[in-house]
């Protein structure tokens, strides 16, 4: 439980252990306690050692956090982070003291979660467009104090909607799945080019200028979405035709590797028996 200094915080609520034994366990994140509190000048708390993440989301006014040697100051509409096993402390402000609501919790996915808020090893502070969504879901939570095993569930689904709502306030989901979409289409124009010009003299450069990206940028992005490089790729893609032309057609080996995108048949042959472990005229009898 979070306790000031020199005021009692308000509408506090303790959640680890039910009055009647219940104990309801979410094993992937789960709520601890969480509290408002409407700080006096002044104001402080700690230092103290964390065994929790505490999420503090400031409503009004402003202070003062301390992590390790870290000092920053926080505002109205932010949000910051204390981990477990930092040295960690705060204090309110003297002219303009902050109001805050917290949540302590646990979990083995909560550094996930906490990344798409933004939060991240370097940085404990987030900005929130919007406090108030979050403002109401904390204070059902806090509504729901009798403990009873429907109130517990309760509790937990709505710590769960304001994670989402965190997650959506920050921003930082929607900027990765933008940047994952981004990332989807270069791949996707790069696979129409490979495939529409496979029997030309196509250099992985090339592809990456038309669409407008760096070639180790491309590479990096072909690699993560398909499992090969764009070259590779390529070369499949070309020797997958060849089996069709040598299986439908009775073209020469060479007008093949032409066909193909090999101005060399010698080097057709070669790329040909090291991916399929037969030479391609072997493949031919082996599929008449």
């Amino acid at each position: 439980m979070e306790k000031l200094n020199s005021s009692k915080p308000i509408n506090d609520l303790y959640l680890q252990e039910s009055s009647n034994g219940y104990y309801c366990n979410f094993e992937e994140v789960k709520l601890l306690y969480c509290g408002k509190e409407e700080c006096k000048p002044g104001d402080s708390f700690g230092p103290n050692i964390k065994d929790e993440y505490v999420i503090y989301i400031v409503l009004s006014g402003k202070g003062n956090i301390k992590i390790g040697n870290r000092k920053c100051e926080i505002f109205s509409g932010e949000a910051f982070l204390f981990r477990p096993g930092e040295v960690c402390s705060y204090q309110a402000d003297e002219t303009d003291p902050w109001t805050f609501f917290w949540l302590g919790f646990v979990g083995n996915r909560s550094n996930h979660l906490l990344n798409l808020m933004g939060f991240s090893e370097e940085n404990n502070v987030i900005s929130l467009i919007d406090t108030n969504d979050v403002e109401e879901k904390i204070n059902t939570i806090l509504r729901c104090q009798a403990l009873t095993i429907s109130n517990e569930l309760k509790r937990q689904g709505s710590f769960y909607n304001t994670l989402g709502a965190l997650i959506e306030f920050s921003q930082v989901e929607e900027k990765i799945i933008k940047e994952e979409k981004i990332d989807s289409i270069y791949v996707s124009k790069a696979i129409e080019l490979i495939t529409k010009n496979y029997n030309k003299k196509l250099k992985v450069q090339e592809i990456a200028n038309k669409i407008g990206v760096n070639r180790s940028y491309l590479t990096n992005l072909f690699k993560k979405s398909m499992g090969v490089s764009p070259q590779n790729f390529l070369i499949d893609y070309r020797l997958e035709k060849s089996t069709q032309l040598l299986k439908e057609t009775q073209n020469s080996m060479v007008d093949i590797a032409l066909e193909v995108g090999y101005s060399d048949s010698l080097a057709f042959s070669k790329a040909f028996k090291q991916k399929f472990g037969v030479s391609p005229s072997q493949y031919r009898k082996n599929n008449l």
